[in-house]
């Protein structure tokens, strides 16, 4: 894998974003995120993620001029709990059912938040597969690298 600079990234990627839609400050933001994941090396939410979140403000799933509100985060500091799950409708299509041979479905991630007596909430976000749809990305980007056997695909169906 090609090894670039941080700050390159931080000029790439806003542009990116600026050339599909989005706004001069939010593509400081995102990129900001995206490089600083690639940095401490959660690779499968940095970079990578540059090409997709484009493609997604060109074919109109994504409206860059949006404005998110944090739930999970503050329900917990309410004392309240929370569960997300999401699916991703038709992308990233990577992983087989069980028993399969032939990718059918996305690894549709599960989120939760739970108040602690810890300085903050407790969050966990999950994969619902054997391998995070992130880790598929990041196996095919760098064909090179092993991945855990049998954990992408199958050469035949099992029951």
């Amino acid at each position: 894998m090609r090894r670039t600079q941080s700050k390159q990234l931080k000029d790439i990627c806003p542009s990116a974003l600026r050339i599909a839609g989005a706004s001069e400050a939010d593509t400081l933001v995102v990129a900001g995120h995206l490089v600083d994941n690639n940095v401490i090396g959660h690779h499968t939410h940095g970079m990578i993620r540059v090409r997709e979140y484009a493609d997604t403000i060109d074919r109109g799933e994504v409206i860059p001029s949006a404005r998110p509100r944090i739930v999970a985060e503050k329900a917990a500091r309410s004392d309240m709990a929370s569960i997300i799950f999401t699916c991703k409708r038709g992308h990233g299509i990577n992983q087989p059912p069980l028993g399969g041979a032939e990718p059918k479905l996305s690894s549709a991630p599960i989120a939760m938040s739970f108040p602690s007596t810890l300085d903050g909430p407790q969050v966990m976000d999950m994969a619902t597969s054997v391998v995070a749809e992130g880790k598929v990305r990041m196996y095919r980007a760098a064909a090179s690298k092993p991945h855990p056997g049998g954990s992408l695909s199958r050469t035949e169906t099992r029951p």
